[in-house]
């Protein structure tokens, strides 16, 4: 979850941390604006999901979570950067 406050917390930080140094995947949903130039470029470089409540489509929102989370388990470098 993106919001100022993750963007700046600590333990956000360690599990970014964690699944940059595991090869983990990572979807970026992003439940209040933040300024991607605050954003760590491990999760700025992604194509990030909204679902901001002041306006943003739920279910279309919630149609590329699901598609996202579908890719499968693949870890290389390549799926880790999904187009949607």
């Amino acid at each position: 979850m993106l919001s100022p406050d993750s963007i700046k917390s600590e333990v956000c930080n360690w599990e970014v941390d964690h699944a940059v140094k595991n090869g983990k995947r990572m979807i970026p949903v992003v439940c209040r604006d933040v300024d991607y130039r605050e954003v760590r470029k491990e999760l700025a470089s992604l194509n990030w999901i909204f679902f901001r409540s002041d306006g943003d489509d739920f279910n279309a929102a919630m149609k590329l979570l699901l598609k996202a989370l579908d890719v499968g388990t693949c870890t290389f470098p390549c799926c880790r950067v999904m187009s949607l």
